[in-house]
């Protein structure tokens, strides 16, 4: 019988498989999740960082696609979702926007991008202060 476990890790495209006994599995389990979520969070960051300008400049189609691989990357972040909404309603659809706002406010309650986007899309009068907020903070964030 084998006295190990089956692991497998993803670097870039790449998959590796690896077979290591109980006690090196629990250690490299741990430093393999925390390169992981490092690397995810650098590459995270930079996708949105790109799809934020690509909105700003109106390259609508680069900022989706931009949009949909940070999704995929995280999908339980709010940002990707106040994005998508800042997308439609660029394309004039605020049904659609309003939906990916509230998801946006419903994965972090907290985030103040979407729930201000909210309420500046449902008020029926809009004052000259009430922007559409990217949540940029992400861009004054240096890449470690």
């Amino acid at each position: 019988m084998l006295d190990g476990k089956l692991f497998r890790c993803q670097n870039s495209l790449k998959w590796y498989t690896f077979i290591l006994s109980f006690t090196d599995y629990n250690y490299f389990r741990k430093e393999v999740m925390e390169m992981s979520v490092i690397n995810d969070s650098n590459e995270y960051k930079l996708y949105i960082k790109n799809a934020i300008i690509k909105l700003l400049n109106s390259e609508f189609e680069e900022s989706y696609n931009l949009i949909v691989h940070a999704l995929s990357i995280n999908p339980n972040a709010p940002e990707p979702q106040n994005l998508l909404g800042i997308w439609y309603e660029f394309k004039g659809d605020e049904d659609m926007a309003m939906k990916h706002y509230r998801a946006s406010s419903a994965l972090d309650p907290t985030y103040k991008p979407a729930n201000k986007n909210i309420e500046r899309i449902c008020t029926f009068y809009v004052l000259p202060d009430m922007t559409i907020d990217f949540g940029d903070e992400i861009l004054l964030v240096k890449n470690d």
